[in-house]
């Protein structure tokens, strides 16, 4: 606890109460495992023809991934949904403003605590000693009765404060500082054909044609370093019964079969080749009821896949 505010406790035990109950945090079954099961998956067709060009491409990339979490303490403020908090901040501006004034209706008590702290530094007992002197100084008992009255008001705005915001969010997140711990698997099958006019291909009539198939799958890991370098963010509101979550990035490599005009290789294909602003909002779901969701985002382009796809997210929150 602050010093200057140990002293003014000591001159009025209602504003050491009003610091008690705004610390009451009560555990809710701290590191108690859960698993996020996720389902990302791109998928689309698209094909057009002019006079000698034409595209004609199909894709569908799925990613499952289950990942580990922990839920932590309650909190009496949402991280993930900051509407819920209009209550704890209006309450919180009414202590602030309480505090504030009382400051300045007891200014002169105020600085000479200040000068006790100062002078005391961390010795609790000289404070304590030099604030119980002060107060059998003349004129010092009306000076303690006005800063005792302001000292209960704000500690019932305080009490307030508390019985209208109780600890109620609840977050599960990864272990800090270790990577996520995962499983799953990842696969994608796509065709692209396209024909362009060009000089160069004389031998076909100046049509260049050029064709791509692509197929594979693999089990996902913590290898897939992208991928356990991040986790989900699930947050409970116990009170509402509702649930936030926060996906991470469907962001790794899936290793594929190409066979193309220009030959066989294994190349290793981004599995979600753009920008996390294209699908950020299909990662976000924010007090909703149930322990899952799901939305479609609809992507102009996906890579070298010029036409419309859809993005898809699947998400499943389970205690174990």
């Amino acid at each position: 606890m602050n010093h200057r505010y140990l002293a003014v406790a000591v001159l009025t035990a209602a504003l050491a109460c009003s610091h008690a109950a705004l610390a009451d945090s009560a555990p809710a079954k701290a590191g108690t495992k859960a698993i996020v099961d996720i389902e990302y998956s791109f998928e689309g067709s698209y094909a057009a023809k002019k006079q000698y060009d034409s595209v004609d491409w199909r894709l569908k990339r799925n990613l499952k991934v289950s990942y580990e979490i922990y839920a932590g303490d309650l909190a009496t403020a949402s991280m993930l949904d900051k509407s819920q908090n209009q209550q704890l901040e209006a309450d919180s501006a009414a202590v602030s403003a309480q505090s504030q004034a009382m400051a300045a209706n007891n200014a002169d008590l105020m600085a000479n605590m200040q000068k006790a702290v100062e002078a005391c530094g961390e010795d609790e007992a000289c404070i304590e000693k030099y604030v119980m002197q002060m107060a059998q100084q003349p004129g010092a008992q009306k000076q303690l009765k006005n800063m005792q009255k302001d000292g209960m008001e704000v500690s019932k705005s305080a009490q307030a404060m508390s019985a209208n915001s109780p600890p109620r969010f609840q977050q599960w997140l990864g272990k800090p500082g270790q990577p996520a711990k995962i499983s799953g698997e990842a696969g994608l099958e796509e065709t692209l054909h396209s024909t362009v006019y060009d000089p160069g291909c004389f031998k076909t009539n100046n049509i260049c044609t050029f064709d791509r198939a692509r197929k594979g799958a693999q089990a996902v890991d913590a290898a897939a370093k992208y991928l356990a370098a991040g986790s989900p963010m699930v947050e409970v509101d116990t009170a509402k019964d509702l649930i936030s979550v926060t996906l991470p990035a469907p962001m790794m490599d899936i290793v594929a079969d190409e066979k193309s005009t220009e030959g066989t290789k294994k190349v290793a294909v981004p599995f979600f080749p753009g920008s996390y602003g294209d699908i950020e909002d299909g990662l976000k779901f924010v007090s909703v009821a149930g322990r899952q969701g799901e939305k479609v985002i609809k992507l102009k382009e996906l890579g070298d896949y010029n036409g419309p796809v859809a993005f898809t997210v699947r998400w499943q929150f389970r205690r174990t």
